[in-house]
C-alpha cells in the first residue's frame, strides 16, 4: 500500500511539473525556418507573420530566435502567406504557402538591405519534405475525397495509402451504412487506432475498436499518421485526425447526392464459383446519400459556424444471403437461392461547429456529430436463416462532443484544454419478429415440460455448412448498451525557433453497462452430419457493468534543431485503472440469482520513452533522413474487462446427444430440443458466479517496442518519394492458464488429418472428472509478435492541378502463441518453426505484397477524372482463437475439423476444432479493385456544379474474401464474395 501511495503521490508531482512546464504543438500544422541576410549570417529578431483566411484572427506573429530560426504553430489547414520584416532590411512576402493538417512546412527566407517599405515577392511550390518530424504523415484534403471515388467515411478515406488494409470490402459505399469498415497498419489490429477531431480523442470508452460514424461533409481534412512518433498517444496503431471545417467570413458550402439502383449493378458470378456453391452475389438493390453542408460568419471575425447533415441509406444483399426452406428429403432447413435476403441500413448524422474568438488571444471551437444506425438484418450471411436467424439493430442515438479551448499567451508561448463527451445509450439485437417466446416462470422439472415453444425454438447450427437456423442468437437478445466516455486534455507550449517544448496530461473516464435477456433455451444446439453433439450455453439474464476509471497519459516533448539535426525526445507516463461495477442479475435456466460488488482488475502504470532523429541531408529541405524508435502499450477499455465479470460468463460448450443421459427411454429422446437431462453437467462448478478470467496479480500491460527508418525525397516541385522500413516487436502478451490443470490431466489420441491422411494430429481430452474454470490471464514471457514492413511511395501536387498517391508495400508478421494450459492449442502455435513441431510443422511465412494508386487531373472541357486501384493479397481465414485476447487470427487460409468422438466415447469437454491447415500453406485470391470517377464542371450564378459519374470494381472482379473453413463437403463455399461492378451518379453543388 505504501508503495502505491508513492506512485500516487509521483504522478501527481509529474502532472504538476507538466502543467507549469513550457511547451510546443508539434502534432499541429506550422510553418518553420531559419532567416539569414545575403551573405548566409543569421537574422535573430525578424518579424514573422502568417496570415490566412482560415485563421479566425486573421494572422499569427512571431520573432526569429538567437539562430535565426522560427516556428508559427497551431495553424489551421488552409493557404498562407508568410511576411518577414526587420528595420533595415526589404520586407520579404512569400505567397501561396500551403499548409496541411499535423505538418512542419519549411520555409527559409534571404533578407536584402534596404527600407521595410519595400516588399519583394517571392512564390514557388510549397515544400512536400517535413524536415521536423520522423512521423509518416499523410493528408487527404477535402478536394481529393470529393475528387476519388472513396467510399465517403473519415476511417476509411486511407485505404488508398500504401500499408493501409481494409477490415472488409466497401464497393461504392455499401458497407458505408452497416457495421463500420476500418483501416488498420503494421500489423496492428484497429483496437489500436486512435481517432480524433481536432486532436480531441473521439474513441469509445468500450476499447474493443469502435470509432464514431463521423459526417464526411464536415471533413477539410484527414490527416493519417501510419506509425506516430511523439508522445502524445499511447497506442502505436494508426492515428486518423479529421480536421472540421470552420465556416470563415464568407458564406460557403456544398451538397453532395449521389445514389444507383439495382439495375446499376453487374452480376459478377461465375460458373467456377457456383460450382464451389455460391448462388446469389453480393448486391445492392438501391442506395442514396444526401450530405449538404453550409457555414460563414455569425459575428466576421469574431464567431464562425459550421453545419451538415446526412442521410445515407442503403438496401445490401450479402452474398448468398437468403431464406431457408426445408429439404425434399430430409426435412433440414437450406438457403433457398429463389428467396434473396437484404438488409435495409442506415447511418444518419447532424453535425455543427462553432469557432469563437473569444478575445485577442482566446479561441473557442465545439464541435458537435449526432449520428444513428439501423439494419434490418445485422450479421446476416450465407449461413443464415434471413427470416428467423439476423438480428435487428435498432435505431439509436450515440453522438460526440469535443470542446476545445486555446490561449496564445505570447508569441511563444500556447496553452490548451478540451473536454469531449461521447454519449451512448441504445436497446440493439431485437430478434427477428415472431422469434422470441416468452420463458417459462420457472426452470427444471421433468422433461415433458421442456417442451414449450422457448425450448423448442432454440437456435441450430449445422455442420458441414455452417448453417444457422431458428432464431440463433447465441442464447441472448435485446441488449441494452450504456456507455458514456469523458474525456479531457490539456497541455502548454513553448515554442522558439530552433527549441520547443510541450508538456501535457490527457484522460477519460467511463463505464459500459450491459442488459441482456436470454434468448430461446439460453443456449444454441449444434449438429454434425444431422446428429447433435453439443450445447453452447449462454449464462443469461445478466445486467453487468465495467468501469474505466482512469486512462490517463502524462508526457513531455522536446525538439532541438541543430544546424541539419532535428531531435525529438519524450516521454509518456501511461496510467489504466479499470474494474467491475456493482449489479446483479435474476436467476436463468442455467444460472442462479447472483450479485456483485464493485472491484478492481487493472491497475497499470508504464513509462513509455519516444525518440526520433531528422536529418536534412543536404540543407535544402528536400531529402530528409528519418528514425523513430518508441515503447507503445495496448489499448484498453470496458471490452476487455467484459471477461473478468463474474455475471458476464462465457459461453460454455457441453456434450449433448438429445438422449437422456441416464439410459431412460423417454418420449423427448431424439425430439431436437435441449432438455435438461440431456446435457452433461458443466465441468466447471461454480458456472455463471465465477468470471471466465481472473488477472493474476503480476500481469502486465502489453506492450511493444515499435522503430522506423527510411528517407523522403522531394524529386521535384510537389513531387517527393518515401522509402521506409518499420519494425514491431509485441511483449508481455497475455496468456490464458487454467492453474488446477496439467499434461497429466489429458489423455491423448491421434488423428489422421484428412487432407493429408500421412500425417498423424496430436489431440487431447480432458480426463472425466477433472475440474476446470480457474482461469487467469498472465502475461507471457513466450507468446511474442514480430513485424516487419517495407514502403515505397511517391505523392504528388502537380502543378496543372491534380494529386497522385502511389505505393508498394510488402510485409509479414510472426507469431509464437503457445503459452497455453490446453495442450489441443500447441499446434501451429510457433510461426517461427521451434516449438512444439511435433503437434504441426509451420514453414517459413512468406512476405504478403500489396500496390496502391491514386490519380486525380483535371480534363479537358472541364471535366474532371479520378481513379483508384488497389491490389490486396488474398485473405486468410478465421480460425478459432487460441488464447490472445484480441481474438482470431485472419492472416492464413485454414481448415478446421470438429471433433465428435474419443477412443473413450464422446469428448468430456467439446474439443476446439483442430487445425488443418498450416499459417501460410494457403492463401485466397488477391482482392484487385479498379474504381473510377468522371465530373464535368459547370458555373452559372457564382456557383458550380459538378454531376459526376463513379463506376466501382470496374474489372467486375468476383475475388472471394471469405469461404467456409470447417473441413466436409462445403468447405470453400464463398461466404462473401467483393460486389460486383457498380455505377453510381451523383452531384456536387458548391456555392
Amino acid at each position: 500500500m505504501r508503495a502505491q501511495r508513492l506512485r500516487y503521490v509521483a504522478l501527481a508531482g509529474l502532472a504538476f511539473v507538466l502543467l507549469l512546464a513550457p511547451a510546443t504543438v508539434l502534432a499541429q500544422s506550422s510553418i518553420a525556418g531559419e532567416v539569414t541576410d545575403e551573405t548566409g549570417g543569421v537574422l535573430p529578431g525578424v518579424s514573422v507573420e502568417a496570415a490566412s483566411p482560415a485563421l479566425i484572427e486573421g494572422s499569427r506573429t512571431v520573432f526569429t530566435d538567437g539562430q535565426g530560426r522560427y516556428s508559427v504553430v497551431d495553424l489551421r489547414p488552409g493557404v498562407y502567406s508568410v511576411t518577414f520584416s526587420l528595420q533595415g532590411f526589404s520586407t520579404v512576402r512569400r505567397e501561396g504557402v500551403e499548409v496541411v493538417a499535423g505538418v512542419s512546412v519549411p520555409i527559409n527566407a534571404q533578407m536584402a538591405v534596404g527600407s521595410l517599405q519595400e516588399t519583394v515577392t517571392v512564390s514557388g511550390a510549397t515544400p512536400v519534405v517535413d524536415i521536423q518530424q520522423a512521423t509518416q504523415r499523410s493528408v487527404i484534403n477535402r478536394e481529393t475525397i470529393q475528387a476519388l471515388p472513396t467510399n465517403r467515411t473519415t476511417h476509411t478515406v486511407g485505404m488508398i495509402l500504401p500499408g493501409m488494409k481494409m477490415t472488409g470490402s466497401m464497393v461504392g459505399g455499401a458497407g458505408s451504412t452497416i457495421v463500420q469498415q476500418y483501416i488498420t497498419a503494421r500489423g496492428k489490429t484497429q483496437i489500436q487506432n486512435t481517432s480524433q477531431v481536432d486532436g480531441m480523442d473521439t474513441r469509445m470508452i468500450r476499447g474493443g475498436g469502435n470509432l464514431p460514424y463521423d459526417n464526411i461533409g464536415m471533413a477539410q481534412e484527414v490527416s493519417i499518421e501510419t506509425n506516430p512518433t511523439t508522445a502524445e498517444t499511447a497506442g502505436g496503431g494508426i492515428r486518423i485526425n479529421m480536421i472540421p471545417r470552420d465556416g470563415g467570413n464568407d458564406f460557403s458550402g456544398d451538397v453532395h447526392f449521389s445514389g444507383m439502383i439495382s439495375d446499376w449493378q453487374a452480376d459478377n458470378i461465375t460458373d467456377d464459383l457456383r460450382a464451389i456453391g455460391a448462388t446469389t452475389p453480393t448486391s445492392t438493390e438501391n442506395m442514396f446519400d444526401f450530405n449538404p453542408a453550409f457555414g460563414g460568419p455569425l459575428v466576421r471575425d469574431r464567431l464562425w459556424f459550421y453545419v451538415s447533415g446526412r442521410v445515407n441509406h442503403a438496401k445490401l444483399g450479402p452474398a448468398g444471403a437468403s431464406f431457408f426452406s426445408p429439404d425434399p428429403e430430409t426435412g433440414q432447413l437450406l438457403p433457398d437461392p429463389s428467396r434473396p435476403g437484404f438488409n435495409n441500413t442506415a447511418t444518419d448524422n447532424i453535425s455543427f461547429r462553432l469557432t469563437w474568438q473569444a478575445g485577442q488571444n482566446h479561441k473557442i471551437t465545439s464541435y458537435r456529430d449526432q449520428f444513428w444506425r439501423y439494419q434490418s438484418h445485422f450479421l446476416g450471411s450465407a449461413t443464415t436463416d434471413w427470416a428467423t436467424v439476423p438480428q435487428e439493430y435498432s435505431r439509436g442515438t450515440q453522438y460526440v462532443w469535443p470542446t476545445k479551448w486555446t490561449y496564445t499567451a505570447t508569441n511563444r508561448l500556447l496553452i490548451e484544454a478540451g473536454f469531449q463527451y461521447w454519449g451512448y445509450d441504445n436497446t440493439l439485437f431485437h430478434p427477428q419478429e415472431g422469434t422470441l417466446f416468452d420463458a417459462p416462470a420457472s426452470y427444471g422439472g421433468p422433461p415433458e415440460t421442456q417442451t414449450g415453444p422457448w425450448y423448442a425454438n432454440a437456435g441450430q447450427f449445422h455442420i458441414p455448412g455452417n448453417y444457422m437456423t431458428k432464431a440463433f442468437i447465441l442464447g441472448s437478445c435485446c441488449r441494452r448498451y450504456i456507455q458514456p466516455s469523458h474525456v479531457y486534455a490539456t497541455s502548454v507550449s513553448y515554442v522558439t525557433g530552433s527549441h520547443s517544448f510541450k508538456a501535457g496530461l490527457m484522460g477519460r473516464w467511463g463505464h459500459e453497462q450491459i442488459k441482456r435477456q436470454p434468448h430461446n433455451g439460453s443456449l444454441t444446439q449444434w449438429y454434425i452430419f444431422g446428429n447433435p453433439f453439443r450445447v453452447r450455453i449462454s449464462p443469461d439474464p445478466s445486467d453487468i457493468k465495467m468501469n474505466v476509471n482512469r486512462d490517463v497519459g502524462f508526457y513531455v516533448q522536446d525538439q532541438w534543431t541543430v544546424d541539419r539535426l532535428t531531435i525529438n525526445a519524450g516521454v509518456r507516463v501511461e496510467h489504466f485503472n479499470g474494474g467491475i461495477g456493482e449489479s446483479s442479475s435474476p436467476a436463468g435456466r442455467f444460472v442462479p440469482a447472483r450479485s456483485v460488488q464493485e472491484f478492481e482488475v487493472w491497475n497499470f502504470t508504464d513509462v513509455l520513452p519516444r525518440f526520433s532523429v531528422v536529418y536534412d541531408l543536404f540543407g535544402d529541405a528536400r531529402t530528409a533522413l528519418k528514425f523513430s524508435a518508441g515503447r507503445y502499450v495496448g489499448t484498453l477499455g470496458a471490452v476487455p474487462l467484459e471477461e473478468y465479470n463474474p455475471l458476464r460468463t462465457a459461453n460454455e460448450d457441453r456434450s449433448w446427444f438429445d438422449r437422456d443421459l441416464g439410459g431412460l427411454d423417454l418420449p423427448t429422446n431424439g425430439d431436437n430440443i435441449a432438455q435438461d437431462n440431456e446435457i452433461v453437467p458443466s465441468a466447471d462448478p461454480q458456472f455463471g458466479i465465477r468470471a471466465a478470467r481472473q488477472a493474476h496479480e503480476d500481469i502486465e500491460r502489453e506492450a511493444s517496442w515499435d522503430f522506423s527508418a527510411g528517407v523522403q525525397q522531394e524529386l521535384t516541385a510537389g513531387v517527393s518519394v518515401t522509402a521506409m522500413w518499420y519494425h514491431t516487436r509485441e511483449g508481455r502478451l497475455w496468456a490464458l492458464r487454467d492453474v488446477g490443470l496439467g499434461p497429466g490431466d489429458y489423455r491423448r489420441f491421434d488423428i489422421a488429418n484428412p487432407m493429408n491422411p500421412s500425417e498423424m494430429i496430436p489431440v487431447y481430452d480432458l480426463i472425466p472428472g477433472t475440474e476446470i474454470g480457474n482461469v487467469f490471464a498472465v502475461s507471457s514471457d513466450i507468446n511474442q509478435r514480430t513485424y516487419n514492413g517495407f514502403e515505397l511511395s511517391t505523392q504528388a501536387r502537380l502543378n496543372t492541378g491534380g494529386t497522385i498517391l502511389a505505393g508498394w508495400y510488402f510485409d509479414r508478421q510472426i507469431e509464437v502463441d503457445c503459452d497455453t494450459h490446453d495442450p489441443n492449442n500447441f499446434r501451429f502455435c510457433d510461426e517461427t518453426g521451434e516449438l512444439y513441431q511435433d503437434h504441426g510443422v509451420v514453414e517459413p511465412i512468406a512476405f504478403r505484397h500489396e500496390f496502391k494508386l491514386a490519380i486525380t487531373h483535371d480534363l479537358p472541357g472541364g471535366f474532371e477524372g479520378a481513379i483508384s486501384f488497389i491490389s490486396y493479397p488474398g485473405a486468410g481465414g478465421s480460425p478459432p482463437a487460441r488464447s490472445a485476447p484480441d481474438g482470431a487470427d485472419t492472416r492464413w487460409r485454414d481448415v478446421g475439423l470438429v471433433i465428435g468422438d474419443t477412443p473413450w466415447g464422446r469428448p468430456t469437454v467439446p474439443i476446439r476444432d483442430v487445425l488443418l491447415l498450416a499459417p501460410g500453406a494457403e492463401y485466397l485470391d488477391r482482392w484487385n479493385q479498379l474504381d473510377i470517377s468522371i465530373k464535368r464542371r459547370f458555373r452559372a450564378g457564382g456557383i458550380d456544379f459538378l454531376p459526376s459519374l463513379d463506376l466501382y470494381n470496374v474489372n467486375n472482379s468476383s475475388v472471394v474474401l471469405g469461404e467456409t473453413e470447417t473441413y466436409g463437403p462445403s468447405r470453400g463455399r464463398p461466404l462473401t464474395i467483393l460486389g460486383g461492378r457498380l455505377m453510381r451518379l451523383g452531384v456536387l453543388v458548391r456555392f
